[in-house]
């Protein structure tokens, strides 16, 4: 049954709409800085996933987290630290 069913996972490529691209574009932007989109368009596209499909971005990576403010003011993502976003859990827990 297990090796039925790992056949059965797949993924559809899905195309951006022209919002989600120029959002994209913005947080490419906002972490390419005066460099290379190149070098960043991997977490550029993680950080946007994360806005379109939740609300929180958990790294740490400080080229990201130097960038909070300007992420969040363009896309609204929350972007923390892990020990932040346990901090943030644990709270809701009560």
């Amino acid at each position: 049954m297990k090796a039925e069913a790992q056949n059965l996972g797949f993924s559809i490529q899905v195309q951006l709409t022209p919002n989600e691209v120029a959002i994209l574009r913005k947080i490419e932007g906002i972490l390419a800085g005066n460099g290379k989109v190149e070098n960043i368009a991997q977490d550029a596209r993680h950080v946007f996933e994360a806005q379109k499909y939740g609300s929180y971005f958990i790294t740490t990576d400080t080229r990201i987290l130097d960038r909070v403010q300007a992420l969040r003011d363009s896309c609204g993502v929350v972007i923390v630290k892990p020990s932040e976003f346990l901090t943030l859990v644990k709270g809701h827990g009560r």
